[in-house]
Order: structure tokens, then C-alpha cells, then sequence
């Protein structure tokens, strides 16, 4: 018997994306999400992700959800439907997933929330980790006039995969999910990129910025010793010009209680525009 979920091709991963761009409703970071991957089966990496639709209905309703397996077990799911009727058919029916690893489901838009931890219920599964995010966008006009005049005391970089190990050591914040760390931020720059600070006196890296599964703002930190220097700043600025510059618009999710994310954010001119869910369940 065939699965309630079905694999979404190349095509028409392709015409869900014009679906969303199309639709003033829809999130921006549905789109980027969408082209992110598309552009991740093209480098040949298709192995990573899962795209799928229950019983095709990406055409009445956009519904889809994505498996993503490097360093971890992460879903990421959207639909056009507010009541979620054929997301909750999908989540609940399907044998695609295996519930009994640790799932993260990441970016869970506000509207979703509730209709998917009814679905989780009717499963039996169990909420490990449940935290509420400010999403933050900017309009591409804006972010196209960012002036990128870097530090003085720095340069900037394209990040490479030999800063990954370093980065997984002082990224703290993942490891409660990535038990590989060092694969998953290795992954993350080979196939999306980023950009590092790195100290002309010493040249270590100092700060860096990379770009989510999602195409847009992410893992921004600096190094402890090396704050209030504006790094942070200027590197949103640059990954922001450059989400800006492929024609998608800017976003970021802000732990709801990081006060310094999301003065940062709001300085820089984004707007807070609704709440996503990180939640991490199992049986």
C-alpha cells in the first residue's frame, strides 16, 4: 500500500515555489526555503532531503513537508490551508517518517502550531524541546542600500569548510541537537555558504554569519572577547544584501529571549511579523 506522502519532483518543486511567490499571504521564506532546496538536489546532495506533499495536494493547498537528515532528523512543513487538514493527514498517516528518532520540527509558522501539536498527540509523541521565535523580516529595498563598510580591525571572508570544527566547538547552541555538529555546519557552508571576520593582527576568525536550510539569516555569532565592535552588524547587513541581491526577502528567527538578537534585528530595520515554533519530539 502506497504511502499518504508523496516524493515532489523537481518540477514540481519548482511550480509550488511560483505558488508561493505568487501568493501576497504566504511567508517569504517559504519561497527561499523552496529554491534552497531545489538548488541542494541540483548540487547532486538530494540525498539530504525529502520533499513530499499528502496525496499531491500541493496544487489545491501548498501543503508539503521536508525531511532533512545531516547531523540530525529535521522536518520543516508549510501550508496554504488555515486549518491544516491535509498537513495533519500527512503528519499522522504516514510511514515516511520515523518518529523514533528525535525530530526537530523547525520554523513551525504560528498559524500551524496548534493543528500540528494535535497531530503530535494523536501519535503519542512526546515534546522534548519547545521554544517560541520572533520571525524578523527586512524589505529588499532596504537591505540592498546596506552600506558594507567593514571594520576596521577585520576582514571579511567567505567562510570555508575549514573553519567548520571551530565553529561547531564555540557554537554552543546547537549541540542539544546536532549530536554531529561538526557535519551539519560543515554541510551548511559547503551547500549555502556564509561569510567570517577574521582579525588582521592575528587573522582567527572572530564573527560569522551563515545562511539556514531555510536560504536566509542564521548562526550569527562572535567570538567571546570581540563584542560591541559592530561585527555582528555588518555581517546581517552583508548576508542580508546578499539574500536581498537573489531576489528573495531577508529574514531571521529570533530566540523570543535573546534581547541582543532582536535589538539587533529591530536596529537594523526588520519588523517582527508573527512567531515560528522549534519543537523537538519522539516517541
Amino acid at each position: 500500500m502506497s504511502d499518504i506522502l508523496k516524493a515532489l519532483e523537481d518540477d514540481q518543486i519548482s511550480e509550488l515555489s511560483e505558488m508561493y511567490k505568487a501568493n501576497s499571504d504566504a511567508p517569504p521564506y517559504v519561497r527561499s526555503y523552496l529554491e534552497t532546496m531545489r538548488r541542494w538536489k541540483r548540487s547532486g546532495k538530494c540525498f539530504l532531503v525529502s520533499l513530499w506533499s499528502p496525496n499531491d495536494c500541493w496544487r489545491e493547498d501548498g501543503t508539503f513537508i521536508a525531511l532533512m537528515q545531516f547531523g540530525n532528523y529535521d522536518l520543516f512543513m508549510f501550508t496554504l490551508d488555515p486549518k491544516c487538514e491535509n498537513l495533519r493527514k500527512g503528519i499522522e498517516e504516514t510511514k515516511e517518517i520515523n518518529w523514533k528518532n528525535p525530530t526537530l520540527v523547525f520554523n513551525l509558522h504560528f498559524k500551524h502550531y496548534p493543528y500540528v501539536l494535535e497531530a503530535f498527540r494523536h501519535l503519542n509523541l512526546v515534546a522534548n524541546f519547545n521554544r517560541i521565535y520572533d520571525m524578523y523580516f527586512l524589505e529588499r529595498d532596504q537591505a540592498l542600500k546596506f552600506d558594507l563598510e567593514c571594520p576596521s580591525d577585520v576582514y571579511l571572508k567567505k567562510l570555508d569548510l575549514s573553519v567548520a570544527p571551530l565553529i561547531d566547538y564555540l557554537y554552543k547552541a546547537h549541540r542539544h541537537r546536532y549530536p554531529d555538529g561538526e557535519k551539519f555546519i560543515s554541510t551548511l557552508i559547503e551547500l549555502n555558504g556564509g561569510f567570517g571576520l577574521f582579525s588582521k593582527q592575528t587573522h582567527d576568525l572572530v564573527a560569522w554569519v551563515m545562511r539556514t536550510c531555510l536560504g536566509q539569516i542564521g548562526f550569527l555569532q562572535t567570538v567571546d572577547g570581540h563584542t560591541r565592535k559592530g561585527y555582528g552588524e555588518y555581517l546581517a547587513k552583508v548576508v542580508s544584501r546578499e539574500i536581498a541581491e537573489e531576489g528573495f526577502v531577508p529574514m531571521g528567527a529570533v530566540f523570543h529571549e535573546n534581547s541582543a538578537s532582536l535589538g539587533l534585528f529591530r536596529k537594523l530595520g526588520f519588523q517582527v511579523e508573527g512567531l515560528c515554533y522549534f519543537i523537538e519530539v519522539n516517541k
